[in-house]
């Protein structure tokens, strides 16, 4: 059994999920999901995988403890943790966190079979061995109503190029970069350039903002039907939105995990994917960014 703690909005839940179901099928166990985090009233209608058809089921309280380390750790035991002892009496095997995930599948014998993960994933080694499986699973179009249908269906006959900007929560947030203007004109004029007759699909939680600020690029068209302003975890509409985004021959992301999982769904071999060089204002955070490999090599950064 494998259980994954999902926490936060959309675009974690899918890297939380891609991950564990990798796991799931190289161990050939069962796969459930911690889904604690959304107890919180604040947190509680952030959950969206219930949307899609997965093969998943919710752990109890006990399973989750049966393979989760001790929360109640004394700073001694965490401070020697540090130096590399760890006591079984506050740390299980069983529980895992990011990159010890990995090594699971290149050890010649594994001593479990019951892991509970916990963790961000933000890399597709974590599961880019199934990704025709993923890109059916994670396909939710039987959602989408009659407009978004008709989009579709436009989507479809065109060479559509998704666009995402991300407001709201980012706006005052010192933790990731407001990306600029800038950014997303030089994006679409390299497009223009590379494609022929582009047509440019803006999705955003705060589409009546970007209206304003992109009513001179042409061909464009702004999905509003979809979007709400912008609340904790907004998620009404977000995965008509995903599912248009995805089904766009093209990218413009934003830095957002949300609009990296509608590049990474598309299957257009030929796709174009742009994405930010600039992804957070931490130093910290963004000189990870700049070494890791986030965004897949085949995509360009602007």
């Amino acid at each position: 059994m494998i259980v994954v703690k999902i926490q936060n909005g959309l675009g974690n839940q899918l890297f939380q999920y891609a991950t564990a179901r990798a796991l799931s099928i190289f161990l050939n166990t069962e796969l459930k999901v911690d889904l604690q985090f959304y107890e919180d009233p604040k947190n509680e209608n952030a959950y969206r995988l219930f949307k899609f058809n997965l093969p998943i089921f919710i752990a109890t309280q006990i399973e989750c403890n049966s393979l989760k380390s001790n929360i109640q750790i004394p700073k001694l035991y965490k401070l020697l943790s540090r130096l590399g002892y760890q006591s079984s009496k506050y740390y299980k095997t069983s529980h895992l966190f990011e990159s010890k995930i990995l090594a699971l599948y290149y050890r010649e014998k594994r001593q479990l079979k019951d892991y509970y993960i916990e963790g961000w994933f933000g890399n597709e080694k974590y599961f880019f061995g199934i990704k025709d499986l993923l890109v059916n699973e994670l396909n939710a179009n039987s959602l989408l109503n009659s407009k978004n249908q008709i989009t579709l269906e436009e989507i479809n006959k065109s060479n559509s190029v998704s666009i995402h900007i991300r407001r709201g929560d980012y706006l005052n947030n010192p933790f990731f970069t407001n990306l600029s203007n800038t950014y997303y004109n030089n994006s679409i004029k390299r497009l223009l350039d590379e494609i022929e007759n582009p047509i440019f699909y803006f999705f955003s939680n705060d589409i009546n903002w970007v209206k304003n600020e992109f009513s001179k690029t042409p061909n464009s068209i702004f999905i509003d039907n979809n979007s709400f302003p912008d609340t904790h975890f907004s998620n009404q509409g977000d995965i008509e939105d995903l599912m248009l985004m995805r089904s766009c021959k093209h990218q413009i992301i934003a830095n957002s995990t949300f609009s990296w999982w509608g590049a990474w769904l598309n299957q257009n071999p030929e796709k174009i994917v742009i994405a930010p060089k600039k992804w957070y204002d931490n130093e910290k955070a963004q000189k990870e960014y700049e070494s890791s490999d986030f965004i897949p090599k085949e995509w360009i950064k602007i």
